[in-house]
C-alpha cells in the first residue's frame, strides 16, 4: 500500500510540473501568442493534453521507481554477494628432475609451475577455496595442472640460480580461507603445480593459463590470460614473505 501511495504521489508531482511547464506547454503559449488573435485551446485540445500529460507523469514516476529499485538492489548485493577477481603476476618454470624429492608418479621432463596469484574483493566479504589451474597448449590441447602443497620452495631466476624461497605462510589456499577477504582488499599469494608437459610447451608466450576458484557462496569462476599478457615480476609483494 504504502508503494502505491508513493507511485500516485510521484504521479501528481510530475502531472503537476508538466501541466504548468515543460516544452508542451511552451510550445502551446508559443501558438497562442503568435497568432494575430489569441487562439484558445479547445475542450478537447485541453483533455488530451491533460491525458497526455497523465501518461508522461506516470512513465516518468515508473523510471524513477525502477532505477531507485536497481540502485537498492546493487547495493544489498554489494553488501551479500561476492565478487572475487584473481589474475597470475608471475610465473615460475623448473624442471621435474631439478626437484630434491620429485613428485610421485612425475617424468624427469615434468613442470613444476610456481604462479603468484592477485585476488581483489569487489563486493561482499568472502573466503576463497579450490583453487585449480589448466593450461590451454600451443598445439590446441588441454593440461589440468595438478596441485601440491607448499613447504619451503625456491624458485630459481633466469640463471638457474636461487632466486626467491617461497614460505608455507605465502600459500594462497591457506590464506584465502584463513578469514574472508573484505571489500575492496587485495591479497597475493602462491600456488604449486605439477604440469606433465616440458617446460617449452608451458612456457609458450600463446600458452593460455586458466585459473579456477570458488567463492565462499559457492560460485566458480575462471580467469584466463596468456603468459605473454603478464604484468611483469616484481621483487616482493605485499603480505608475501620473501
Amino acid at each position: 500500500m504504502a508503494d502505491l501511495l508513493e507511485f500516485l504521489w510521484a504521479v501528481l508531482n510530475n502531472w503537476a510540473g508538466y501541466s504548468t511547464g515543460g516544452i508542451v506547454v511552451a510550445l502551446v503559449l508559443l501558438w497562442q501568442t503568435l497568432g494575430s488573435r489569441p487562439q484558445p485551446i479547445s475542450r478537447t485540445g485541453g483533455i488530451t493534453l491533460a491525458v497526455l500529460f497523465l501518461s508522461m507523469a506516470c512513465y516518468k514516476a515508473w523510471r524513477e521507481q525502477r532505477g531507485e529499485r536497481r540502485r537498492a538492489e546493487e547495493r544489498l548485493k554489494a553488501l551479500t554477494v561476492p565478487d572475487i577477481q584473481a589474475e597470475i603476476v608471475e610465473t615460475n618454470y623448473a624442471p621435474v628432475a631439478g626437484m630434491a624429492v620429485p613428485f610421485v608418479g612425475s617424468r624427469p621432463d615434468d613442470t613444476v609451475l610456481t604462479i603468484i596469484v592477485k585476488v581483489r574483493s569487489l563486493a561482499a566479504p568472502s573466503t576463497v577455496d579450490q583453487w585449480s589451474l589448466s593450461l590451454r597448449l600451443a598445439d590446441g590441447s588441454t593440461v589440468i595442472a595438478e596441485p601440491h602443497v607448499i613447504g619451503r620452495l625456491e624458485l630459481a631466476g633466469a640463471d638457474g640460480k636461487p632466486q626467491k624461497v617461497i614460505h608455507a605462510s605465502d600459500a594462497l589456499y591457506d590464506k584465502t580461507m584463513q578469514a574472508p577477504l573484505a571489500t575492496g582488499h587485495v591479497m597475493y599469494g602462491a600456488l604449486l603445480f605439477h604440469v606433465r608437459r616440458p617446460i617449452a610447451e608451458c612456457e609458450n608466450p600463446t600458452t593460455t593459463m586458466i585459473l579456477g576458484w570458488i567463492d565462499a557462496t559457492g560460485k566458480p569462476s575462471t580467469a584466463a590470460q596468456t603468459r605473454g599478457s603478464l604484468v611483469g615480476t616484481a621483487s616482493t609483494y605485499p603480505g608475501m614473505r620473501y
